[in-house]
């Protein structure tokens, strides 16, 4: 990280801005230009680093690509803030953001999809919600396992 000054470390204030969010966006290669997909998610740690839960239908772009690869990229921010200065090179942002790799893959299992969903459910609304079993057949669901990603904020 070129900004060393800014990088994050401390889980707490990782996990309060993880929290906090609520989009993510994965970043699929393919053979013509990189794919960009917004997602909301739902997470849980495991070890140092988490892992984020993501629902989809059964077929799409996105569900092709991570078939063809399931190696991408994440990335999660947040623009607090834009401080002016007298000058057009001098203005800079409050901000926080995280940005890593890892491998994206279907959740098979029903009681981990089930555990995922309730995951995604309670991050996006702050409650839980019952699920119905028949609700596993109709959705497919994602589990990207992160093996590295850093975090960086500026508090401008």
């Amino acid at each position: 990280m070129r900004r060393s000054d800014r990088e994050v470390r401390d889980r707490e204030a990782i996990e309060a801005f993880l929290s906090s969010s609520k989009t993510v966006r994965i970043a699929f290669s393919t053979d013509s230009a990189p794919y960009i997909v917004p997602l909301s998610f739902g997470y849980e740690w495991r070890g140092e680093l988490p892992v984020l839960y993501f629902h989809s239908a059964h077929e799409g772009r996105k569900v092709s690509l991570m078939r063809a690869n399931a190696s991408v990229g994440f990335e999660i921010d947040e623009l607090m803030d834009v401080h002016g200065g007298s000058e057009g090179c001098s203005w800079t942002a409050s901000y926080f953001s995280i940005i890593g790799s890892g491998r994206l893959e279907k959740v098979e299992a029903a009681e981990e999809k089930m555990k995922a969903l309730h995951l995604i459910l309670r991050h996006q609304s702050g409650r839980d919600f019952p699920i119905p079993e028949s609700a596993l057949s109709s959705v497919l669901v994602m589990k990207l396992s992160v093996l590295e990603m850093s975090a960086k904020s500026n508090k401008g």
